[in-house]
């Protein structure tokens, strides 16, 4: 897939997924691959920043099966890593600081 073409995937999933669309300034993170039951997903991680008037994020998870996006917030860096799980998502979002630092 073109580099074009994904980082379109990524505002449309952004706009479908918590209703951001007024976002600039993408900035490619990370791709990586799992595979969940029998299906193999390839992912694309991208910074977008968000611009005027998207404080409010609207949640919608219907073209996923309504079981993938439960609530979206905004909250500090350190209390986002305190609520992950997984090492590999604390060091995106280190990445993603060190990204915005650079704006």
């Amino acid at each position: 897939m073109s580099v074009k073409i994904s980082l379109r995937k990524a505002f449309d999933e952004v706009f479908e997924e918590v209703g951001m669309g007024n976002i600039s300034k993408p900035e490619f993170l990370v791709r990586y691959e799992y595979i969940g039951g029998e299906v193999k997903h390839e992912v694309e991680v991208y910074l977008f920043i968000p611009g005027a008037g998207e404080e409010n994020l609207s949640p919608n998870s219907v073209n996923e099966g309504g079981f993938t996006i439960k609530e979206a917030v905004w909250m500090e860096m350190d209390e986002a890593i305190a609520k992950l799980n997984f090492e590999d998502e604390k060091r995106l979002i280190l990445k993603a600081n060190e990204k915005m630092s650079d704006h």
